[in-house]
């Protein structure tokens, strides 16, 4: 697939309804982990007014996995409430990585990063339950996506200080 192609599509909703546009792609170890993309005003308008969920014309991080077809646009297999619970899910990837470039210096800085992002997720589980009409399914899987993105945060953590991981068997991380 074309790198310039996928830059320039559209993101459509599992209704075929336009609710963003790409702005870039996420590579981790030469593949493609997620795409960063800002959602349209309509789309958080018609969700959520004014609430804690709206997203409107910010960037967000949608996982691979969300997509569910990739040609002239790129098709999520999710829309409405659930896409929303990813999407605000997915900007703390986005603050994560901006986050990153100052408050990570050294390696001791990578586990008091860790516990920011384990607590931004846990506020968004916490605001998932209260949400109106979000799938059992996204309920279930928000935990799975954001255990993916700390995941994709800790490794940025270590690539930026030029280390490489060895993960243990208790699943933490040395350099």
């Amino acid at each position: 697939m074309d790198v310039e192609r996928i830059l320039k599509a559209k993101i459509m909703s599992a209704d075929f309804k336009e609710v963003g546009k790409v702005k870039s792609l996420e590579v981790q170890n030469w593949s493609i982990v997620g795409i960063r993309a800002v959602l349209s005003k309509e789309l958080t308008t018609r969700f959520f007014g004014k609430s804690a969920f709206r997203l409107t014309g910010e960037e967000t991080f949608l996982l691979v996995k969300l997509v569910k077809n990739l040609g002239d646009v790129i098709v999520l297999n999710v829309t409405g409430p659930d896409l929303m619970v990813y999407s605000k899910l997915g900007q703390i990837f986005v603050n994560g990585c901006e986050n990153l470039k100052k408050e990570v210096i050294s390696v001791k800085d990578i586990d008091k990063f860790s516990k920011k992002i384990d607590e931004q997720i846990t506020m968004v589980l916490k605001e998932t339950e209260e949400v109106q009409g979000v799938s059992e399914q996204a309920r279930r899987n928000i935990s799975e996506y954001g255990n993916i993105l700390r995941e994709l945060l800790i490794n940025s953590a270590y690539e930026r200080l030029g280390l490489s991981l060895k993960k243990e068997e208790d699943s933490s991380y040395q350099a």
